[in-house]
């Protein structure tokens, strides 16, 4: 069942008695013995908001011992209505961290939601075949792969208002061709035929006896030896019963596998790739109940026709991982997930408790940076700093600016440096800045222009309304420009600084306040020898509570698989820390002077004065200066810069007459100090 299919689904069970309700707690519950049947239905990606699996949820995932996730694969709203590989890819490595595959669900919303009517015709099949080798093969090739495919959806589906049922001969036709293209880019891919709605809703025949009887699937055996799938699903909601037994067992029992088991597949297995039961009809707590004992069901039920192959229901996709609006509440947790319902506690106590997933470090957030968030500006573990160096230093700005609605001047530029706490529109910066461009940029002359090391810096940002604004992403550069402009040669320091991973949600208004601390994770410096600090201040939000990256969909170095972020933030702190005690780095030659010395009446000799200076303009001692002569003189000595950097040349050799000569600076050895030509002010001089 998809989203759009939510609401649509008929529950006649609003008459079950409250005398069954389940009191988590009462009794210790069974732990289920394979980890494989632990898997998950959860919003993965959807075109408008971008990527639903966060950090966040894959955890949530990993700590519950999911062992797979069903993500639909699902087209842009483009012309094509391609795939966004980029963010899918971006949520299997995500789970594959964690050791959490995928099942991969192909339907019309991969290739476009045209209307049912084209379904049966050749050309959709053709078009649609050719979408599942696009993306069979791409993931086939990935170092995280899919290797299981569900095709279609519920393709029996058919109720009051919502009718997307095709009929079994052309679906046949699909499944038959759709197999072959699978395994030609895969040959070790499991094809999942589409989940079947056992009793056909409105239909009072068995779609999947019919599917079998078709010349698609008749011809196919014919001619291989086998079905063109290597498991069915099946969505066995709780249409036609209420507690899972013994109602499931039945329907599993009679509808499907009895089906199989007369047309040669008794052999394969079943995966329910949805189920559940939704607390708009149960209490929460019967959900809870429900999950436990059906889970316990299917993980010992066998084919009564076949009990020695052991239990056949190999997947069970619990729908859902959280509630959709006020009726949709198949979930474990609520739809703003700020609270988990019975059910999720019910889930995770399934175990098995031999299973533990790895949780891995973030991925967002470069090394050195620390990430916070608060309920409250004032609870954050830092606080703006009224005495730190930056303070009172107002940044210049280079592009973008503030919010129309932040007119005062004290809450711009000054406000960043102003050591004060969150107030109403301090620091709100300018909205629809464009992707990829900064909502505002300015930088800071440190200590007056001269050379500092920068040690740490720290960015605070917050709203009162808590939505997406909380929240804050920049990056740093930095120059030792003497002095610093917005034509500086700004070199970057740190890309894409957050406080928590894009696409983190304030769905809730838990979050008012934010904190990021950027220091150097080996120890020491941020930078050294610079004299300016710069930043690039992006959007946050699209007016939806989440926290999104500056790159549309699939551009770029998009992250979170939705539009740019057009909502900026309220920055109403920036701390920088630095240090003035900054150890020379490098030496050049700051000067060169020529002339001669007489030897005799007639006779002289070549004399050069080399000056070398360290980068912050200091003189330096025991440097060894190699140069040579040329023209009147033709020679290469070595001389050692004295207390005032200072090395003197003069030639071993005499001339008369017009002397005419050439000096150039060759090297510069010094123990501590590199030479760096590049600085030079002159490397070479003529008398």
């Amino acid at each position: 069942m998809t989203l759009r299919q939510f609401s649509a689904r008929l529950v006649a069970v609003s008459s079950i008695s409250v005398s069954s309700l389940f009191f988590l707690g009462a009794k210790p519950v069974s732990q289920i013995t394979r980890p494989e049947l632990k898997s998950l239905v959860a919003p993965a990606y959807f075109p408008p908001t971008g990527i639903q699996i966060t950090e966040e949820i894959a955890n949530d995932f990993a700590s519950l011992k999911v062992d797979m996730i069903r993500v639909e694969l699902i087209g842009q709203n483009d012309a094509q209505n391609s795939i966004c590989y980029t963010a899918y890819d971006q949520i299997v490595d995500r789970l594959a961290a964690r050791e959490i595959r995928v099942l991969g669900l192909i339907d019309y919303q991969s290739i476009a939601w045209a209307d049912g009517s084209e379904w049966a015709t050749d050309e959709f099949r053709q078009r649609f075949v050719a979408r599942i080798q696009e993306i069979v093969s791409h993931f086939a090739s990935r170092p995280n792969p899919i290797r299981r495919w569900e095709i279609w959806n519920e393709e029996d589906l058919c109720v009051e208002g919502f009718c997307p049922r095709i009929d079994p001969e052309p679906y046949g036709r699909i499944l038959v061709d759709a197999y072959h293209a699978i395994k030609a880019a895969d040959p070790g891919a499991t094809v999942v035929l589409g989940g079947l709605s056992p009793k056909g809703f409105e239909h009072s025949t068995n779609y999947l006896a019919e599917l079998y009887a078709t010349l698609a699937l008749q011809n196919h055996y014919a001619q291989h030896g086998y079905h063109p799938f290597d498991v069915i699903a099946c969505h066995p909601y709780a249409e036609v019963f209420t507690a899972p037994n013994p109602g499931l067992a039945n329907v599993l029992n009679n509808d499907i596998k009895a089906v199989m088991n007369a047309n040669g597949d008794s052999a394969k297995k079943v995966w329910l790739t949805e189920m559940g039961w939704n607390s708009y009809y149960v209490s929460e707590r019967q959900q809870a109940d429900y999950l436990t004992k059906s889970y316990q069901m299917m993980d010992t039920l066998t084919d009564p026709a076949n009990p020695g192959n052991g239990p056949y229901v190999e997947r069970y996709f619990w729908l859902d991982y959280k509630d959709f609006g006020t009726i949709d509440l198949w979930g474990l947790k609520t739809s703003d997930l700020s609270r988990k319902k019975p059910a999720y506690f019910a889930y995770n106590d399934l175990g098995p408790s031999s299973v533990t997933k790895p949780i891995p470090p973030p991925e967002s957030s470069p090394p050195g940076v620390y990430g916070e968030t608060a309920a409250d500006d004032l609870t954050l573990s830092l606080q703006p700093d009224g005495a730190d160096p930056l303070n009172g230093n107002v940044a210049t700005r280079i592009s973008g600016g503030f919010h129309p609605a932040n007119s005062n001047p004290a809450d711009q530029e000054p406000a960043f440096t102003d050591g004060a706490s969150l107030g109403g529109l301090t620091g709100l910066l300018a909205d629809f800045p464009g992707q990829n461009i900064p909502a505002w940029s300015g930088f800071w002359v440190l200590d007056g222009g001269n050379v500092v090391n920068l040690r740490e810096l720290r960015v605070f940002s917050g709203n009162n309304g808590k939505d997406g604004r909380v929240f804050h992403h920049y990056d740093i550069y930095v120059t030792d420009d003497p002095v610093p402009s917005a034509t500086s040669p700004w070199r970057l320091t740190k890309e894409q600084v957050t406080p928590v991973p894009f696409g983190t949600g304030n769905l809730s208004g838990a979050i008012e306040a934010s904190l990021t601390q950027v220091t150097n994770p080996s120890g020491g410096d941020l930078a050294t020898s610079v004299t300016g600090l710069r930043l690039d201040l992006y959007a946050v939000s699209r007016n939806d509570n989440l926290f999104h990256d500056d790159w549309d969909a699939c551009q770029g170095d998009d992250r979170d698989g939705a539009g740019a972020a057009f909502q900026s933030p309220l920055v109403y702190e920036v701390d920088a820390y630095f240090s003035t005690d900054v150890p020379p780095a490098s030496l050049h030659v700051e000067s060169i002077v020529l002339n001669t010395v007489n030897v005799t009446k007639g006779e002289k000799k070549g004399r050069a004065v080399v000056t070398v200076r360290d980068n912050l303009g200091n003189p330096v001692s025991g440097a060894d200066v190699t140069g040579s002569f040329s023209g009147s003189f033709s020679e290469t000595l070595t001389a050692t810069t004295d207390a005032n950097g200072i090395s003197t040349f003069i030639t071993t050799t005499s001339s008369r007459g017009t002397i005419s000569f050439q000096f150039c600076v060759d090297a510069v050895v010094h123990s501590t100090l590199s030479y760096q030509p590049s600085d030079n002010i002159e490397t070479c001089d003529t008398y």
